[in-house]
Protein backbone atom coordinates (compact mmCIF):
# COMPACT_ATOMS: atom_id res chain seq x y z
CA UNK A 1 0.00 0.00 0.00
CA UNK A 2 1.26 3.61 -1.03
CA UNK A 3 1.56 6.02 1.78
CA UNK A 4 -0.01 8.80 1.57
CA UNK A 5 2.57 12.18 1.19
CA UNK A 6 1.22 15.27 2.27
CA UNK A 7 2.71 17.66 -0.57
CA UNK A 8 2.31 17.98 -4.13
CA UNK A 9 3.60 14.62 -5.90
CA UNK A 10 6.28 14.30 -8.56
CA UNK A 11 4.59 12.41 -10.89
CA UNK A 12 4.86 13.29 -14.47
CA UNK A 13 1.14 13.14 -15.44
CA UNK A 14 0.82 14.64 -18.90
CA UNK A 15 -0.48 18.50 -18.75
CA UNK A 16 -0.49 20.42 -15.25
CA UNK A 17 -4.24 20.62 -15.09
CA UNK A 18 -4.29 16.86 -15.40
CA UNK A 19 -1.51 16.54 -12.54
CA UNK A 20 -4.11 18.56 -10.60
CA UNK A 21 -7.17 16.63 -10.70
CA UNK A 22 -4.64 13.72 -10.42
CA UNK A 23 -3.67 15.48 -6.98
CA UNK A 24 -6.56 16.53 -6.22
CA UNK A 25 -8.38 13.42 -6.10
CA UNK A 26 -5.73 12.02 -4.33
CA UNK A 27 -6.19 14.56 -1.47
CA UNK A 28 -9.99 14.12 -1.71
CA UNK A 29 -9.20 9.92 -0.81
CA UNK A 30 -6.57 10.94 2.26
CA UNK A 31 -9.66 13.05 3.54
CA UNK A 32 -11.81 10.20 3.26
CA UNK A 33 -9.75 8.35 5.29
CA UNK A 34 -9.33 10.64 8.22
CA UNK A 35 -12.05 13.47 7.83
CA UNK A 36 -11.60 14.08 11.24
CA UNK A 37 -7.90 14.37 11.33
CA UNK A 38 -7.83 16.07 8.44
CA UNK A 39 -9.82 18.91 9.82
CA UNK A 40 -7.80 19.37 12.77
CA UNK A 41 -4.09 17.43 12.28
CA UNK A 42 -3.56 17.35 8.71
CA UNK A 43 -3.86 20.86 7.72
CA UNK A 44 -1.21 21.25 5.23
CA UNK A 45 -3.96 18.97 3.06
CA UNK A 46 -6.68 21.55 3.06
CA UNK A 47 -3.87 24.17 1.67
CA UNK A 48 -2.98 21.98 -1.06
CA UNK A 49 -6.23 20.53 -1.96
CA UNK A 50 -7.45 24.57 -2.01
CA UNK A 51 -4.04 25.08 -4.21
CA UNK A 52 -4.71 22.56 -6.71
CA UNK A 53 -8.47 23.82 -7.39
CA UNK A 54 -6.94 27.57 -7.90
CA UNK A 55 -4.53 25.94 -10.74
CA UNK A 56 -7.39 23.96 -12.57
CA UNK A 57 -9.17 28.03 -12.07
CA UNK A 58 -11.69 26.98 -10.21
CA UNK A 59 -11.98 29.45 -7.60
CA UNK A 60 -14.91 28.85 -5.37
CA UNK A 61 -13.65 25.36 -4.24
CA UNK A 62 -10.02 26.61 -3.49
CA UNK A 63 -11.49 29.62 -1.29
CA UNK A 64 -13.54 26.21 0.28
CA UNK A 65 -10.82 24.58 1.24
CA UNK A 66 -8.85 27.84 2.31
CA UNK A 67 -11.81 28.91 4.25
CA UNK A 68 -11.76 25.67 6.36
CA UNK A 69 -8.06 26.34 7.29
CA UNK A 70 -7.65 27.06 11.29
CA UNK A 71 -8.14 30.89 12.22
CA UNK A 72 -4.53 31.23 13.12
CA UNK A 73 -2.67 29.20 10.05
CA UNK A 74 0.28 30.68 8.77
CA UNK A 75 3.10 29.29 6.49
CA UNK A 76 5.72 30.13 4.20
CA UNK A 77 4.41 28.66 1.02
CA UNK A 78 6.03 25.20 1.34
CA UNK A 79 5.94 23.22 -2.31
CA UNK A 80 5.12 26.24 -4.26
CA UNK A 81 1.64 26.30 -2.50
CA UNK A 82 0.41 29.80 -1.43
CA UNK A 83 1.93 31.31 1.52
CA UNK A 84 1.03 33.78 4.73
CA UNK A 85 -2.38 33.87 6.74
CA UNK A 86 -5.54 32.91 5.80
CA UNK A 87 -6.55 36.27 3.69
CA UNK A 88 -3.21 36.18 2.22
CA UNK A 89 -3.75 32.84 1.19
CA UNK A 90 -7.21 33.45 -0.41
CA UNK A 91 -5.98 36.35 -2.20
CA UNK A 92 -3.03 34.83 -3.85
CA UNK A 93 -5.86 32.13 -4.63
CA UNK A 94 -7.93 34.03 -6.25
CA UNK A 95 -5.12 35.37 -8.56
CA UNK A 96 -4.33 31.88 -9.72
CA UNK A 97 -7.61 31.01 -10.25
CA UNK A 98 -8.17 33.77 -12.51
CA UNK A 99 -4.77 33.40 -14.20
CA UNK A 100 -5.60 29.59 -14.72
CA UNK A 101 -8.88 30.62 -16.20
CA UNK A 102 -7.19 33.24 -18.13
CA UNK A 103 -4.98 30.98 -19.77
CA UNK A 104 -7.67 28.50 -20.85
CA UNK A 105 -9.70 31.51 -22.14
CA UNK A 106 -12.87 30.56 -19.91
CA UNK A 107 -15.00 33.12 -18.42
CA UNK A 108 -14.15 34.54 -14.73
CA UNK A 109 -15.95 33.62 -11.54
CA UNK A 110 -17.77 36.23 -11.06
Amino acid sequence: MEALALRPPSVRCGSPATCCRTSSASYDRGEGINPKGWQEDIVFGLLYQADTHARLGNEANALAYCARLPADFWTPGVYGAPRGGKAEIADTLRRMAAEARRQRGTPSAK
